[in-house]
C-alpha cells in the first residue's frame, strides 16, 4: 500500500506539472505555427532535420518532481517519396541521483503528420489541445507510476498474477522528503537543429 501511494504521489506530481503548464506550452505551439519565421525555418529543413521548441519547468521545493522542460519537435521526413513533417511532444526530467523515476525523457510521437499547412490546421483545430493534454498527462502518470512502483520492489499491477505467493518477500524501503509543490514557469524558446 505504501509503495502504491508513493508511486501515485510521484506520478501525480509529474502529470500535475504537465497539466498546470499546458496552456502556456500549447500557446507557444500555436504561436510558432502562426509565425512566418518559424514556418520558413521548417521549409528550409533538410530531410531528417528537426526543430525543437519548449518551455522550462521549475518546480520549487518539490523533492519528487524532476520535470525540467515541456517541448515539441517538428521533424522533416527522410523519405524520398513523401515530403512531410512529424510533430511530437514530450517532457524532460533532470538527470540526477535523486530522480527516483529513472526516466530522462517521455515522448508522444507523430501527433500531427503531413505538410506544413495540414499541421497548422490540425494544431488549431478544436479538441487538439485537450487530446494532447490528456495523452501526455496519462503517459507521464503511468510511466512514472510503473517506474517508481517497480523500483520499490513491486511489479506493475498489470503484471501481478492471480495466484497467491506462499513465500514471504522482503521489499526494500525508500525514504523520500516530499516537500511542498510550488511551480513557476519561465518561457524560453529553445531551438536545436
Amino acid at each position: 500500500m505504501i509503495a502504491g501511494a508513493t508511486a501515485s504521489l510521484i506520478a501525480m506530481s509529474h502529470s500535475g506539472i504537465v497539466s498546470d503548464n499546458f496552456d502556456t506550452f500549447h500557446g507557444l505551439m500555436v504561436f510558432s505555427f502562426n509565425d512566418m519565421k518559424f514556418l520558413e525555418d521548417l521549409g528550409r529543413l533538410r530531410p531528417g532535420g528537426q526543430v525543437t521548441r519548449g518551455i522550462r519547468l521549475t518546480p520549487k521545493n518539490d523533492a519528487v518532481c524532476f520535470a525540467t522542460r515541456l517541448w515539441f519537435r517538428v521533424k522533416r521526413s527522410l523519405s524520398r517519396w513523401w515530403d512531410g513533417y512529424y510533430v511530437s511532444i514530450g517532457i524532460n526530467l533532470r538527470e540526477s541521483d535523486k530522480n527516483v523515476t529513472g526516466i530522462r525523457k517521455l515522448e508522444i510521437s507523430r501527433l500531427a503528420v503531413g505538410g506544413i499547412e495540414d499541421i497548422c490546421q490540425k494544431i488549431n483545430a478544436d479538441g487538439f489541445r485537450e487530446d494532447c493534454l490528456e495523452r501526455l498527462t496519462e503517459h507521464v502518470y503511468s510511466s512514472c507510476y510503473e517506474s517508481v512502483y517497480g523500483l520499490m520492489g513491486y511489479p506493475p499491477e498489470h503484471e501481478l498474477k492471480d495466484e497467491q505467493q506462499t513465500e514471504k518477500v522482503i521489499r526494500p524501503s525508500l525514504l523520500i522528503d516530499f516537500g511542498s509543490a510550488l511551480s513557476s514557469v519561465s518561457i524560453d524558446i529553445l531551438q536545436d537543429e
